[in-house]
């Protein structure tokens, strides 16, 4: 288990569903994080390569959450004891939990969406 201090860990990388939305994608080349044109230029193949690395973001901040969840409830039982400290601890990892439930909140969004766009072709076919 990660120690209490600090937050979320840093980000290296522009996450896609940072640059994705319902009206634009992603190129599927790793080295650009711009969105590249609308999602109805993507082809099926592209679509369900995407929906693949968001549902694998999506698994990877689900754990983050857990994770926050775990250390906020061993926080709650006294596990650190009451301090100031263990305070202001359960206040930043409350606020991390917001932060990350809110990128999770979106990124269902968006995962909806473009499945959303995958049956609309598949029902078209």
């Amino acid at each position: 288990m990660r120690g209490l201090q600090g937050g979320p860990r840093g980000r290296e990388k522009t996450l896609i569903s940072e640059i994705v939305s319902a009206d634009t994608w992603c190129a599927m080349d790793e080295s650009t994080t711009q969105p590249s044109g609308p999602v109805s230029d993507l082809s099926i193949r592209e679509l369900d390569r995407l929906l693949e690395q968001l549902g694998e973001e999506e698994r990877s901040i689900s754990r983050r959450r857990a994770s926050l969840h775990e250390r906020i409830d061993w926080l709650r039982g006294g596990g650190a004891g009451f301090s100031p400290e263990t305070e202001e601890q359960m206040a930043t990892l409350i606020a991390s939990e917001r932060t990350i439930s809110d990128e999770r909140k979106a990124l269902h969004q968006r995962i909806a969406a473009l499945t959303e766009e995958r049956e609309r072709r598949t029902r078209a076919a």
